[in-house]
């Protein structure tokens, strides 16, 4: 099986930089001070008309990109829940579900591979010049992380109380009713702790990684050498995912049929739930816009 770099190319070759400036709250409570991902690439780099073009070959790829998230990340939500729900069922096997997890890691995978490319094309095109214009760029940016570390780190922090509170919230009522046994108890908590534990260190490996690969490349790393250091995280993950739907399928199998049969009818609940919301939302959104003009 081939793996390739599974994440956006920006983020994966800019680490924190990538992630303190790509992701900015939407209800303005902080704004981000430093330079942008593409921005570390091209700002003040003298360009030629070819280098040009690839800049706005990455970007058309980085807009579709962004288009397509939101429907993927529901798509993958949606997986979750199916296989979850398979599972229980006795629908899916373990081996179903690890197959499952390796499908999804390489069409990530391969979802980015142009992108890839005309990253590694952009950076192999500039002279020293230019690349010393990016380190400078990078210098400034890590600089400028510095000097407003305590804004993403509450960021960060908000980011993940928000997330404990909505796996406290999912877990409640994915264990309504069960009557778990102390094993049982300390199976679904294993479960849940492992959720947890994996988004804590995917913040952790991007804020950790302040543009080092992008700056390897700029020196001479060769990028077949880049290339295996992203194989070798993306091999991690891949590990990491399926340990993760290990710890779910050891607490299903914990379960009777009564509890089974529960445990369905609360995801059950749980999805219905999420989706009336989201109805509620988008109600909301429509309210006080008028009746178009005619």
């Amino acid at each position: 099986m081939k793996y390739l770099i599974p994440l956006t190319l920006l983020a994966a070759m800019f680490g924190g930089v990538a992630y303190a400036n790509g992701h900015g709250p939407k209800d303005g409570r902080m704004e981000n001070p430093c330079m942008k991902p593409g921005k570390v690439l091209t700002k003040d780099v003298d360009l030629s008309a070819d280098q040009k073009a690839l800049v706005e070959d990455l970007k058309g790829e980085r807009k579709a990109h962004k288009e397509d998230r939101h429907e993927l990340k529901r798509a993958m939500k949606q997986d979750r829940i199916d296989a979850l729900k398979g599972y229980a069922e006795g629908d899916l096997s373990r081996a179903d579900i690890n197959d499952q997890i390796e499908d999804k890691h390489r069409k990530m995978s391969e979802k980015h591979a142009d992108m890839k490319d005309g990253f590694f094309a952009l950076v192999d095109s500039y002279d020293e010049s230019q690349k010393d214009q990016v380190r400078d760029n990078i210098d400034a940016t890590r600089q400028c992380m510095a000097d407003n570390e305590e804004q993403f780190e509450t960021r960060i922090a908000r980011k993940e109380a928000h997330i404990q509170k909505r796996m406290e919230k999912k877990a409640s009522f994915m264990s309504k009713d069960l009557d778990l046994s102390r094993n049982q108890q300390a199976a679904f908590d294993a479960w849940q702790d492992g959720q947890l534990e994996r988004f804590q260190e995917r913040m952790d490996d991007r804020m950790d990684d302040k543009g080092q690969h992008l700056e390897a490349l700029l020196d001479g790393q060769s990028q077949r050498s880049i290339e295996r250091i992203q194989v070798e995280r993306s091999l991690d993950k891949l590990e990491a995912a399926q340990e993760q739907a290990n710890l779910m399928m050891d607490f299903v199998d914990s379960l009777d049929t009564d509890q089974r049969d529960q445990f369905v009818e609360n995801i059950d609940a749980m999805v219905e739930r999420a989706q009336n919301r989201q109805k509620g939302e988008k109600g909301k959104g429509q309210k006080g816009q008028g009746k178009p003009r005619r």
